[in-house]
């Protein structure tokens, strides 16, 4: 009889630990740019607003992947936001001041920086 208990308990023990949580994953583009502080800087969402006209520190983003497909000549909506977040003075949008948005990629990696841009593109008008 105890040979079946001690069987059944492994049996359980190896099922729960089939169901281990492992690795997340990295994190969504949505939930990097949510984020208050991203590495060490000010999140996404502390100076850029999602709702239409709504200026915190930078522009807003709402309509974004509309507005990026437009912004520069000869640039994808892929391509402007890339440039964006690497080099974020390369076109500045009228009215803000260069120097105040930290170029992403010498904080974070190429990962989560394409995962922000793909987030970015689901923006629409």
């Amino acid at each position: 009889m105890s040979r079946r208990i001690a069987a059944g308990i492994i049996a359980i023990a190896l099922v729960v630990a089939g169901c281990g949580g492992g690795d997340a994953g990295p994190p969504s583009g949505q939930e990097l740019f949510n984020e208050t502080v991203l590495a060490g800087k000010p999140g996404c969402s502390t100076c850029h607003s999602l709702a239409p006209g709504q200026r915190l520190v930078g522009p807003s983003l709402a309509g974004i992947a509309t507005t990026a497909a437009a912004r520069v000549p000869g640039l994808s909506a892929r391509e402007y936001l890339l440039q964006s977040l690497t080099d974020p003075n390369a076109h500045l949008v009228e009215g803000f001041d260069p120097g105040v948005m930290t170029e992403w990629d010498t904080v974070i990696g190429q990962g989560d920086i394409d995962a922000l841009v793909d987030y970015l593109l689901t923006l629409d008008s």
